[in-house]
C-alpha cells in the first residue's frame, strides 16, 4: 500500500501540486471555519483527475492568536 505524503500549500497558495497524479491543483473554495473565526477551509481540486483535498488554515492575525484562551476557554493561573 502506498501513502500519499505531501506538505499543505500556503495561506496564500492559488494551486498546489497533485499527491496522486502530480498535475496542477486549482482552488476551488475557501470558507471560514464554523469552530473557529480564525481559520478557513481552503479546497484544492486537480484538474487532470479531479482529486480533492481541503486543508484548515490559520487566517488570523498574530496578535489576536497570541490574545486568544487556550482550549477549554481559561488560562492558567499560577
Amino acid at each position: 500500500m502506498h501513502l500519499l505524503i505531501s506538505s499543505p500549500p500556503s495561506q496564500t497558495a492559488t494551486s498546489s501540486c497533485c499527491p496522486q497524479c502530480a498535475a496542477v491543483m486549482s482552488i476551488r473554495l475557501v470558507e471560514p471555519d464554523l469552530k473557529d473565526p480564525l481559520k478557513a477551509r481552503h479546497v484544492f481540486e486537480c484538474q487532470e483527475c479531479g482529486l480533492s483535498r481541503a486543508y484548515l488554515m490559520i487566517t488570523g492575525e498574530p496578535s489576536q492568536l497570541a490574545a486568544r484562551p487556550p482550549r477549554g476557554g481559561q488560562w492558567n493561573k499560577r
